[in-house]
């Protein structure tokens, strides 16, 4: 009788539009979490790395910059559908979810800075060790998130 209910839980969330994880496993969108909070700091540390270079190309800055800005808005979506209403959590997993919210929203407050200090090119040449800093950042804030939901997850 089980297998039947799993069947008819995927059939309907299909139908709904939802992934075919989440029917079999309320839990699955803390995955895909991990995932984009994953890509968001290689993205930052690559963007850190070439804001390593004395005179670094500012072409290729600004093309990791969007892909970063990508990255996190898909963070940002897939924080947004982890539902805590179908999760069953402990007060601790709560408040770890709770923090790994917070970590998203100021990873999203620094990349907003960094985007507005690389639109001017010649204060972007002479705050280079600032914008990687805020790179630096914007990694350790992914890194907060993954371990927050990895929490949960178990």
């Amino acid at each position: 009788m089980r297998p039947l209910t799993l069947t008819a839980l995927t059939i309907a969330a299909l139908a709904l539009g939802l992934p075919r994880s989440a029917a079999a496993d309320p839990r699955a969108p803390l995955d895909d979490v991990l995932a984009s909070a994953a890509d968001v700091r290689i993205e930052a540390m690559e963007l850190t790395q070439v804001l390593r270079d004395r005179r670094p190309n500012m072409l290729v800055v600004l093309q990791r910059l969007s892909v970063l800005q990508e990255r996190a808005r898909t963070l940002q979506e897939n924080m947004a559908t982890v539902d805590v209403e179908t999760i069953s959590l402990v007060p601790a997993d709560r408040v770890s979810l709770q923090r790994a919210r917070a970590a998203s929203d100021a990873l999203m407050v620094l990349l907003q800075n960094k985007a507005a200090l690389l639109a001017d090119p010649e204060r972007a040449a002479r705050e280079r060790r600032l914008i990687r800093a805020k790179a630096e950042g914007i990694a350790k804030r992914a890194e907060v998130v993954a371990d927050q939901v990895a929490r949960v997850r178990g």
